[in-house]
């Protein structure tokens, strides 16, 4: 890749870094990981979580129900306030992280009518 390209990139994730959601994505993470039981069990949950949404795509369950059972099984988990504020900052991360990739696309022209 061209080095003045990757400069640009280079510079654009510095500004990313002062996004506050990131900033927040950060703290959150941080201090989850100083508990490793913690971080286990949220990484559990975040494993099942994808699972579940990737059988869903292919047909093989319920979203509805498979939401209902993962919130069951980890309803200790997600009654912590700083799982919850983790949660919440990397799924605004995430979606920022897409709107970025959609403009990109966008303004290159990359064609992702498969999508639709």
């Amino acid at each position: 890749m061209d080095t003045k390209c990757l400069k640009k990139i280079d510079e654009f994730v510095e500004e990313l870094e002062k996004e506050q959601v990131y900033i927040d994505y950060l703290k959150y993470k941080s201090i989850i990981e100083k508990d490793a039981q913690l971080r286990e069990s949220l990484n559990n949950f975040r494993r099942e979580q994808f699972e579940s949404q990737i059988n869903h795509l292919y047909g093989d369950s319920s979203e509805y129900d498979d939401l209902i059972q993962l919130q069951s099984r980890h309803d200790g988990l997600l009654s912590e306030p700083v799982i919850n504020k983790f949660l919440k900052a990397e799924l605004e991360l995430s979606d920022l992280l897409k709107n970025v990739f959609n403009v990109i696309a966008n303004r290159i022209n990359f064609d992702l009518d498969f999508l639709n």
